[in-house]
């Protein structure tokens, strides 16, 4: 569940600063992640995201409980899934709905993945998450912001008075070592 008033920026000791991908999320998914001007530098991080891909055809209410009828075991019923749902056909004939409050999903190159906040590489050297709901870019080091993030055409690009160094990245996190001169 999203969190208000959670630190983007934290520092872990006092020459580290790391950047959470789940806070970051968690602040977009919150709805906070407005407009903002974009930050000097910011051009390679502000790309527009990609179209998503087209659905192929998927399981309908009345096929998937006609399979789970004749194979004793539910079906998902995969036509009716959504960011926050997912609906099961039950070989009694019931449908059983599954519902979260927050997205724990996305729909991916024709498929429904879970969210993952394990940052990877992109080509341009910035920082992702590898599934979100919403655009997240960290700084992959050098000058320019330290993340933007888009969501519903809306973006919020936050950045630092200093280049960054070239982070170490540990699952979901990021941490920029030295980045405040004369810190030990």
């Amino acid at each position: 569940m999203p969190m208000i008033g959670v630190p983007m920026v934290s520092l872990r000791s006092r020459n580290a600063v790391r950047i959470s991908a789940l806070t970051a999320l968690a602040v977009v998914a919150a709805g906070l992640a407005g407009p903002a001007a974009p930050a000097e530098g910011a051009a390679r991080l502000l790309a527009p995201p990609a179209a998503p891909s087209e659905p192929k055809h998927q399981m309908t209410t009345t096929e998937a409980l006609t399979q789970a009828w004749r194979t004793g075991r539910a079906v998902e019923v995969v036509g009716s899934t959504t960011e926050t749902q997912t609906v099961t056909a039950l070989p009694t004939g019931a449908l059983r709905l599954t519902t979260s409050l927050v997205p724990v999903r996305k729909y991916v190159g024709g498929q429904w993945k879970g969210l993952d906040a394990s940052l990877h590489r992109n080509s341009d050297g910035t920082l992702s998450p590898a599934v979100s709901t919403s655009e997240l870019r960290l700084s992959g080091g050098g000058p320019g912001p330290l993340a933007v993030m888009t969501s519903a055409g809306e973006t919020l690009g936050l950045t630092l008075p200093m280049a960054l160094p070239v982070p170490t990245v540990s699952g979901a996190g990021a941490t920029y070592a030295a980045v405040l001169p004369g810190w030990t």
